[in-house]
């Protein structure tokens, strides 16, 4: 199993449509959690023929996908209100989640920018990526023991062993 993904396709306000760029035709690799859950869906879905969507539509039999509007407004969103999340969620929420997650893993800039499948590194830096206060306070501490004379760093390390 090559545990990836193609992705041929991408869906825009309810139009089908190819994706937006060469980095967006990439191989998408999966984990093994993931590749096991959508192994557990298919075997439990209708509509699992070697051409079918992934995630289809009850009403259309399979021969269109699930409008992500949709999945928005029935299930994530209630779900949020139930959570009682009180900010708006939109897929946005979930990219900028997932790659400031990934920042905060230390993932190099490259993997962020490949897995949020953008043409270059400025969109997932300057839009989607944001910084988190614990990796600011690790940062910030690090220049800080840099600067410090030897002396205080050796009373620093006195007091916290």
């Amino acid at each position: 199993m090559k545990k990836a993904l193609n992705i041929r396709k991408s869906i825009w306000h309810q139009e089908l449509g190819p994706v937006k760029t060469d980095e967006s035709k990439k191989v998408m690799p999966l984990d093994d959690e993931m590749i096991a859950d959508l192994l557990r869906w298919r075997s439990e879905t209708p509509c699992a023929g070697d051409g079918d969507w992934i995630f289809t539509s009850a009403r259309m039999d399979g021969r269109q996908p699930v409008w992500p509007e949709a999945v928005l407004r029935n299930y994530l969103r209630p779900a949020a209100e139930r959570a009682k999340i009180a900010k708006h969620i939109t897929w946005h929420v979930f990219r900028h989640t997932f790659s400031t997650l990934l920042a905060e893993n230390d993932e190099d800039v490259k993997t962020v920018q490949s897995l949020m499948r953008h043409a270059n590194c400025n969109i997932t830096l300057n839009i989607y990526t944001h910084a988190v206060t614990s990796k600011k306070q690790r940062g910030q501490s690090k220049v800080v023991r840099m600067i410090l004379p030897e002396e205080k760093m050796v009373r620093l390390q006195g007091a916290t062993a």
